[in-house]
């Protein structure tokens, strides 16, 4: 999540000084998409995780 921070941060600093022009691309598109498939991927991993027989 730190990642995701630091992209925020970069972004609203450049903007908020005026340095420059920031375009949001498609590998910002495609990153995000990352993170909600793997936040996904790790709730449903626990959902169907096997139950211990003892």
């Amino acid at each position: 999540m730190a990642d995701i921070f630091l992209i925020a941060l970069y972004i609203t600093l450049s903007k908020g000084i005026g340095i420059g022009r920031i375009e949001t691309a498609w590998g910002l598109y495609l990153f995000t998409a990352c993170i909600v498939a793997s936040l996904l991927v790790s709730l449903f991993s626990k959902q169907f995780e096997p139950k211990a027989i003892d």
